[in-house]
């Protein structure tokens, strides 16, 4: 037989526990929002140098996550699709085709994404294999640097900023580069 000491801490025990699972659902269900301002510097190889041609931004596109797909994802499924128009009056849009593959470095905050683009630009489209980092990489007009995320996923602001520089090879067969800089800002939504 159970004394009713035992009997009340047990059931203080279990009311406990189920307050705090009940507790850790609603923090890891907490909507962030995340805006991502995005500029695209396109080149085109003319002879043996490459000359800037367009760029694309900067714009900012806002979307939202909860904190659990944020903090747990080693991909990301989306229907991401931004259209937009270039500096020099082109129709420019990008859709991801496939998962997101993430890796991520709590330690460092060195972030890594490899990507697969369907890109149209000037009326012509492409699919372009991509790799964001946080570190840096060699384009047409010397080296970027991304850099690595700062900040408390889910209790204050998370920033960072990835870079890239991928090819474009256009169907009459001109070759454009296009870098690019994302900054991304990662907050808790007010609920």
């Amino acid at each position: 037989m159970t004394s009713p000491k035992k009997t009340t801490l047990l059931t203080l025990l279990s009311v406990f526990l189920l307050a705090a699972t009940a507790l850790a659902v609603s923090y890891a269900k907490q909507p962030l929002d995340i805006a991502v301002k995005a500029q695209i510097d396109i080149y085109q190889r003319t002879g043996g140098s490459w000359t800037k041609i367009d760029s694309v931004g900067p714009e900012t596109i806002r979307v939202q996550a909860s904190l659990l797909e944020a903090a747990t994802s080693k991909s990301v499924e989306s229907r991401f699709h931004w259209q937009t128009t270039s500096k020099q009056g082109k129709p420019y849009s990008v859709r991801l085709l496939d998962v997101a593959r993430l890796r991520y470095d709590p330690r460092t905050g060195s972030m890594n994404a490899n990507l697969r683009w369907q890109i149209g630009y000037d009326g012509q489209d492409a699919t372009v294999s991509a790799q964001l980092g946080t570190g840096s990489v060699q384009g047409p007009s010397g080296s970027l640097r991304g850099a690595n995320a700062r900040g408390l996923l889910g209790k204050e602001r998370v920033a960072f900023t990835m870079v890239s520089s991928n090819s474009f090879k256009q169907a009459d067969g001109k070759e454009l580069q296009f870098v690019a800089k994302e900054e991304y800002a990662i907050t808790p939504a007010k609920r």
